[in-house]
């Protein structure tokens, strides 16, 4: 007996797929060819090892990665930030783009890359500077002026001559900034002060010399490209005595 199909009785088959995903794969792991539902790779598809553009990746140790610039493009850029990331981990490196430098986070403590631009300058100024008695402050106009180039941080230290006509006395000195015009000698206390009072009055006149002191101060938050001038307030212990402030030679480092 032979069976046949009725020309009008039609044999429908419906093959549902669920999350199915087919792949081969080379010996490195790396797939040939996929299938999905979603039409296309999706992470989920692929080895774990598999590099992401929109997630974070981890190298393993060793896998040094080489970014190729040829004669009209850099084979690596660091995007920028205007400011400093709030969330730190050893190692991490950052373009600031207000401070215009590279940043780095240390084992315990944040770090810039400093290049040779960074400001390094050593002035001197020979003779007297100031010689006044007063008994509010006046400056010494030494004159120099320094422009932060990097990060605004600068370390000054500030040497010189001070002497009275009696020994015993002499004056009270403290280092001040501010921007430019720079004060002239003996003018009014201008700018703002930095560091602790340094009293002088043991260079009192011994032996027709004067003594030498160093006055050592840290600058922060300076801003880079702005030129500032940095001198000495000073006060005389009397105001009797006259006290002489000469042959400065000031050391200017950003750091």
């Amino acid at each position: 007996m032979t069976n046949k199909i009725s020309p009008n009785f039609v044999i429908v088959a419906i093959i549902i797929l669920g999350a199915v995903a087919i792949y081969s794969a080379d010996a490195a792991g790396i797939p040939k060819k996929a299938i999905s539902l979603a039409s296309r790779f999706i992470e989920s598809d692929l080895p774990t090892t598999t590099v992401f553009t929109d997630a974070a990746n981890t190298f393993n140790a060793g896998s040094k990665q080489t970014f190729q610039a040829n004669s009209s493009t850099a084979g690596f850029n660091l995007a920028g930030t205007s400011s400093d990331p709030s969330s730190l981990s050893p190692g991490d490196i950052w373009r600031n783009t207000t401070a215009g430098v590279l940043k780095f986070q240390g084992s315990s403590t944040l770090q810039t890359i400093v290049t040779t631009k960074s400001l390094a300058q050593f002035n001197t100024v020979s003779g007297t500077l100031a010689s006044g008695k007063s008994a509010s402050a006046l400056m010494a106009g030494s004159g120099i002026t320094f422009t932060p180039q990097q990060t605004g941080r600068v370390k000054i230290d500030f040497t010189f001559e001070c002497i009275s006509a009696t020994k015993g006395d002499g004056c009270l000195v403290q280092a001040a900034y501010g921007t430019t015009p720079a004060p002239a000698a003996n003018a009014a206390a201008t700018g703002t002060t930095v560091g602790l009072q340094f009293d002088a009055k043991s260079g009192a006149l011994v032996n027709g010399s004067p003594n030498t002191y160093t006055i050592p101060v840290i600058i922060t938050g300076l801003n880079v490209g702005t030129t500032y001038w940095i001198d000495l307030q000073y006060v005389t212990d009397t105001t009797n005595v006259i006290a002489t402030i000469s042959n400065a030679q000031v050391t200017i480092e950003e750091v």
